[in-house]
């Protein structure tokens, strides 16, 4: 007995995650799905009298990764908890239920969230390699990085620059903070994956009245946009003839005019599962996004969007 197949390394649990066993006769098979962090069991597949089959354990893991904004200083964090560490164990029992079996175990996984596959030593963004950043609220950045992978950070001032370089202990997922306030005065911050990327964040002071908002991204990574412009707001209120008024502020965020490219990862506000506001540094708070989608007008040139969130919401007695 043994398995014929299971996923690669660093597979995205959005999409099949197929373990394959074959055994010599027909026999009953007890899949065991196991958080190897928590030995948490994730869930049981039992097949009755096969020799071979597949089982797809992504729809065991659907909502065990959960991401929050990076917080702290500009450094270099593991991105394990942007992952799971998935541990498959099965049972093989020949005769029936209460005859004992034996286990096959298959390798340990990491599986993370992505739409795409990734090579090692590249960014994971869906927002463009020039950017600018808000210098309050700063940035992370996600890398798949290999043992032993340099990062390059310039910081870029008037009359001055200064570099650090951060390096990856082993194989994974990689998130680089940067944080602006700890280099008073920085105008340009460079980064170098030494893979052959390179992203520049403009850093500048957000203007009055903006608001920037950080999202889980289909390729399993945090971004962060600064709206300049609130255009509107609506007060909303539920309930007011029963014992507790609900009551929420919808805002609508404009963005800057903006190339289609960065149009269309703003687009994914909308659908993210995982969205918050940066309110100082290093401060978050979930928030909803109201808007059921975004549209901008076609043909070329620069474009801007608009995304309906609710920023406050109340529970409050009712004042009658």
């Amino acid at each position: 007995m043994q398995f014929t197949k299971f996923p690669l390394q660093f597979s995205s649990v959005d999409k099949p995650l197929v373990y394959g066993v074959k055994v010599d006769k027909p026999s009953m098979l007890d899949f065991m799905i196991i958080d190897r962090h928590s030995q948490k069991i994730l869930g049981v597949r039992r097949f009755m009298s096969v020799t071979e089959t597949d089982c797809d354990i992504a729809p065991y893991l659907e909502g065990v990764i959960g991401f929050s904004p990076r917080m702290g200083v500009t450094d270099l964090g593991t991105g394990e908890d942007r992952m799971v560490l998935v541990g498959v164990e099965v049972t093989v029992v020949e005769g029936g239920p209460g005859d004992g079996g034996k286990v096959l175990r298959a390798p340990d996984r990491w599986y993370m969230h992505a739409d795409r596959e990734f090579e090692p030593g590249r960014l994971i963004s869906t927002m463009p390699r020039v950017r600018m950043i808000d210098r309050e609220a700063g940035e992370e950045l996600t890398l798949w990085m290999e043992q032993g992978q340099k990062v390059l950070m310039a910081f870029e001032y008037r009359n001055r620059r200064m570099t650090k370089n951060f390096t990856a202990p082993r194989q994974g997922v990689w998130v680089l903070k940067v944080a602006p306030w700890n280099y008073p005065g920085v105008e340009l911050v460079s980064i170098d994956t030494g893979r052959g990327e390179k992203m520049e964040c403009t850093v500048a002071d957000a203007p009055e009245g903006s608001v920037t908002l950080a999202w889980r991204s289909s390729m399993g990574s945090v971004e962060h946009y600064t709206f300049p412009q609130q255009v509107g707001a609506c007060f909303e209120v539920e309930g007011k003839e029963e014992p507790r008024v609900r009551s929420r502020m919808k805002r609508t965020l404009r963005s800057a005019y903006e190339r289609r490219e960065v149009l269309e990862a703003l687009a994914e506000v909308a659908a993210s599962p995982e969205v918050w506001v940066c309110e100082q540094r290093n401060l978050y708070r979930r928030v909803e996004v109201v808007s059921h989608g975004v549209t901008w007008p076609e043909g070329g040139g620069l474009k801007c969007l608009e995304i309906d969130v609710v920023l406050d919401q109340n529970n409050r007695k009712s004042w009658n």
